[in-house]
């Protein structure tokens, strides 16, 4: 590794070599890291923006309190991501569906509905995008994943044929699936041993924007898994709107015994889940909003992200161990909108690591950003205004007692 750092005002010469080799630099503005693998004209390069290194955070998360700013630095990830797509040279495929109402993978408006965002993530670190219709399309022997979010109409049997013979082989799915709208995937999930509630999930203390159904599921430590160890405590994931995901075999529930596993060779691990003070609400539109078991509400904290793996041959000094991803499910679709995501970066992340650790690329897994607070100095306005008056008013009052002193002395 060879690190070398240049003015591009001071060193004009070096700059213009530079920009032959590295076009992309004549446009960016403020500088930035350009990284070149190999040597000679032939050299793969990739360039990581000045702006690119650090987190835009939105300015009611920003700020806690009114005496200290949080910023966060990402150029970690960022560079590593850059390295490992110059390294890997030949870009996986990944797809999304299509053809049943999905968001679209083109709109990049921070503030739409589309996952535009996701998709250019996914160019970021040196994936090929498509997208499948099932319907006309079959799917790719190369695809390396198969990504479903949020589908308003039913998969047709047919897409459901070819959707069971992708994982058949093997293959790996990412759903993002709520119970608003039909899927027609309810038979795939139950044959990975998964269901999604009816409920509503909601939450009285961990919530955005006052609204119970906007629900922030805190990322834990305790939680021992490739996809959520890189994300660290103390983070949240935004889920508007989900549903509380139930895997057979993993317990009773409210009094009713737990079904037997479809599949006993699938290893189930709850990647996230909610708070304490949730509950899984049966009656959403009753008033007001309580949780009230005897009307069927689960309470918290609730399930609301599951990955799936194959039961290793042999068990492990600590109980069951992975063997090859097969499935992540997060119960909630509109996790991977833009504008959700321009809230709550965590939900990038959660998704990226998701993609990572089925694709087996737990190298891709993205560093978690390095938080810096700053304290400042903040006042109300009106111990401002007893500030300025008061100091003011002494040295007036200074003045005038020192010139009374001066003029007595000078009589005397």
């Amino acid at each position: 590794i060879e690190l070398q750092a240049l003015d591009q005002f001071s060193d004009l010469t070096r700059m213009d070599e530079l920009v032959k080799r590295v076009p992309e630099l004549a446009l960016i503005q403020g500088g930035g890291v350009a990284i070149e693998y190999g040597q000679g004209e032939g050299a793969s390069h990739a360039v990581v923006r000045n702006q690119d290194l650090f987190l835009m955070v939105p300015a009611d998360r920003a700020r806690g309190g009114l005496d200290q700013f949080a910023s966060a630095f990402t150029g970690e990830d960022e560079i590593t991501t850059a390295l490992m797509r110059l390294k890997e040279g030949k870009k996986t495929k990944v797809a999304f569906t299509v053809g049943h109402g999905e968001p679209p993978t083109t709109d990049l408006n921070p503030r739409g509905r589309g996952i535009g965002s996701w998709k250019a993530r996914f160019n970021k670190v040196g994936c090929e995008v498509l997208e499948l219709n099932l319907i006309n399309q079959d799917i790719p022997d190369d695809l390396a994943l198969l990504i479903v979010v949020g589908p308003k109409s039913p998969f047709k049997p047919d897409e459901i044929l070819k959707l069971r013979s992708f994982t058949d082989r093997g293959k790996p799915l990412l759903l993002l699936l709520g119970n608003t709208e039909p899927s027609g995937l309810d038979e795939l999930l139950k044959s990975f041993n998964l269901s999604i509630g009816p409920e509503l999930v909601l939450d009285s203390k961990y919530f955005y924007n006052r609204n119970y159904s906007m629900v922030f599921a805190p990322t834990q430590a305790a939680v021992k898994h490739a996809i959520a160890d890189p994300l660290g405590p103390n983070r949240v994931v935004l889920l508007p709107a989900a549903a509380p995901i139930h895997v057979a075999g993993a317990g009773a529930r409210g009094g009713v015994a737990a079904n037997p596993p479809v599949d006993p060779t699938l290893l189930p691990v709850a990647i996230l889940r909610t708070s304490q003070f949730s509950w899984a609400e049966s009656e959403p539109k009753a008033v007001p909003i309580t949780f009230d078991r005897k009307q069927g509400d689960e309470a918290g904290p609730l399930a609301v992200g599951i990955a799936i793996a194959d039961r290793a041959s042999q068990n492990g000094p600590g109980g069951p161990q992975q063997g090859r991803p097969r499935l992540v499910l997060f119960s909630c679709p509109a996790m991977a909108e833009n504008i959700v995501q321009e809230i709550e970066q965590t939900n990038l992340d959660i998704l990226m690591n998701s993609a990572g650790w089925l694709r087996g690329r737990n190298d891709t897994l993205g560093i978690a950003p390095k938080i810096h607070v700053a304290l400042t100095l903040s006042v109300d306005p009106y111990l401002r205004s007893r500030l300025i008056l008061v100091p003011s008013v002494v040295a007036l009052l200074l003045i005038i007692a020192m010139g009374i002193i001066v003029y007595t002395a000078r009589r005397e």
